[in-house]
């Protein structure tokens, strides 16, 4: 067992209490033969990182936050990092009451890339650097009480994903802490940066002939004006425009004043959408929403143009686009490769919030849900399943609720869950709630999410957002376990998506929602599945033999990796999706 270091007359230990999927931390106080006492918070807390910087700032010097959330000035002599990166604070730095200093891998550039950050709270320069997949990061500070040796202040040990941060992985934000009073080590309560606000609008053109296109008939002359994102994100587009040399804009609804009125959204980009008020001319914007990335065949947005060009015009293709989050590099092209343009955005240099408050800031973040799972993995028919998940919030947890599904129906039942030691729950007071799914016959497919509300009635679900968005856990009460040496790879869908599938062209790329399943050990809720490969030819994912990629949830691996691909020889038989 490994010891944080902490200060003299410090008690460790795990809160909630007995839980033992928890470090020994730092609490308010010593509760010898009794209930521990909450977790302390520290007065300096670590609360914005820079960890991976985008493609287009390649280079870019990591730096990491401090926040003072006490009430008087904290001088940091002596203090320094001891995990992460190498860094010692001088003998004459202090951090006021309620404010913030930045250590930087590379002070000069940080303050060229931020020209409103004070130069007087930036420190710097460290050694080493945050890694872009996960590290540790440790402040310590010197214990006098304890001769001067170095104490552990805040621990944070960051992923590059999770599932409440994506974009801090090198697609143009920074990590930012929600609330400075909630403890670092709860994943929720860090999140992306939102810098939906500083980028400028840029000018996507090309103007060119239209030769060495595709000469078949379908794309042959050029009648479709396409674009899309090569990789996951979402931009603003407004104002397209296809104009023949001598003509006039044959886009007849390029600035979406009129809606989606002629627009078409496919596979990766079918969640785009109409937006007021944040327009480049007129009232309305496209925002493109790719959830993975774009191509010219099936995960891409066009419209018929009001004429066809004939090849060999001289033409011109213009967008103006607005970096949100996510891939910044951009494509406008017409159908069959008569004329295509790709851009690369501009993309903020001034990511993230240093020295300032985060742009993600709460005074009070809901609970912290996580370690959710259903036992067994794959449940005998007609028995029980329990589920757990542990929940934990500094302002105490009012309740927590197991809402259920059978499905195809759409209502969900809601029935407590319990951390009393009773009724399945396996440890009273440890924070790990469990409920109860009842039993179902086989072939039964329920679908679920918990929901926890704190003392201030804030709430949270798993999977995050589980109400807004539809999503959902998923568990099939009487599969069997599949004999033999090989691995087993299993994912359930819901009827619902069974039938989106069905009715969505073979080479989209948007993974389908779908609970993956490892041997019978391991699920993992909120993935996704999509077809694999390039043979268009399935109409159902329960059709003939064919492949299928799965994707892991962010954070999340199997056999190392966030996406796998299972395809069987075709001479075996079809394969079949759960649902």
């Amino acid at each position: 067992m490994s010891l944080p270091t902490a200060a003299a007359e410090t008690a460790l230990g795990r809160y909630p209490d007995g839980n033992p999927n928890t470090r020994l931390r730092p609490l308010v106080a010593p509760t010898p033969g009794a209930e521990n006492a909450p977790e302390a918070i520290p007065d300096v807390v670590i609360n914005e990182i820079f960890f991976h910087a985008p493609m287009t700032q390649a280079g870019a010097g990591d730096w990491i936050e401090l926040h003072n959330r006490s009430g008087g000035s904290v001088s940091l002599a002596g203090w320094s990092f001891t995990d992460g990166i190498d860094f010692t604070f001088g003998p004459a730095t202090t951090i006021p009451a309620g404010g913030y200093l930045v250590v930087a891998e590379d002070r000069v550039e940080l303050l060229t890339n931020h020209p409103s950050l004070p130069g007087t709270l930036v420190e710097g320069e460290f050694s080493g650097a945050l890694a872009n997949g996960g590290d540790r990061i440790t402040l310590s500070r010197p214990d006098p009480a304890a001769g001067g040796n170095l104490i552990e202040v805040d621990t944070l040990d960051y992923r590059d994903q999770t599932a409440y941060s994506t974009l801090a992985d090198g697609r143009g934000s920074s990590l930012e802490r929600r609330d400075p009073g909630a403890p670092s080590h709860h994943e929720s309560n860090w999140a992306d940066s939102d810098e939906s606000r500083k980028a400028e609008w840029t000018t996507v053109e090309v103007t060119g002939t239209l030769a060495h296109g595709n000469t078949t008939a379908e794309a042959n002359p050029p009648a479709d004006v396409q674009f899309f994102l090569l990789g996951e994100g979402e931009v603003l587009v407004d104002a397209v425009e296809v104009i023949p040399d001598g003509g006039s804009n044959l886009v007849t609804n390029g600035g979406f004043e009129s809606g989606t009125s002629g627009w078409d959204f496919d596979g990766s980009h079918r969640d785009s959408r109409v937006e007021p008020g944040d327009a480049f001319a007129d009232s309305n914007a496209l925002r493109l929403v790719a959830n993975r990335r774009g191509d010219p065949l099936a995960n891409r947005v066009r419209a018929k143009l009001a004429a066809n060009i004939p090849t060999g015009t001289v033409a011109t293709l213009r967008a103006r686009v607005r970096w949100l989050k996510g891939h910044p590099e951009f494509d406008l092209r017409l159908k069959g490769g008569w004329l295509e343009g790709a851009q690369t955005l501009m993309v903020p240099t001034d990511i993230g919030t240093p020295g300032a408050s985060n742009s993600r800031a709460e005074a009070s973040v809901p609970p912290d849900l996580s370690g959710v799972v259903h036992r067994p993995v794959l449940p005998i028919a007609n028995l029980p399943v329990r589920v757990f998940a542990a929940v934990a919030d500094p302002d105490g947890i009012a309740g927590v609720t197991l809402n259920y599904r059978v499905d195809p129906a759409t209502s969900f039942t809601s029935v407590p869950m319990h951390d009393d030691g009773l009724g399945g729950d396996q440890l009273a007071g440890d924070g790990v709630f469990t409920g109860r799914l009842p039993a179902q016959g086989e072939s039964v497919l329920v679908g679920f999410y918990v929901e926890a509300e704190d003392g201030n009635g804030a709430i949270s679900t798993f999977p995050p957002d589980a109400a807004a968005n539809g999503s959902e856990c998923l568990v099939r009460f009487g599969e069997p376990p599949q004999p033999g040496p090989f691995g087993t790879y299993r994912f359930w869908i819901s009827e619902a998506t069974l039938a989106d599938w069905i009715a969505t062209p073979f080479l989209a790329n948007d993974p389908f929602p779908a609970t993956l399943i490892y041997g019978d050990q391991r699920v993992l809720y909120d993935g996704g599945a999509y077809y694999a490969g390039a043979r268009d030819f399935n109409d159902s994912p329960l059709g003939k033999l064919t492949g299928y990629d799965l994707i892991m949830p962010p954070g999340k691996k199997v056999l190392g990796t966030d996406k796998l691909t299972i395809d069987l020889p075709s001479a075996m038989s079809p394969t079949s999706a759960s649902s």
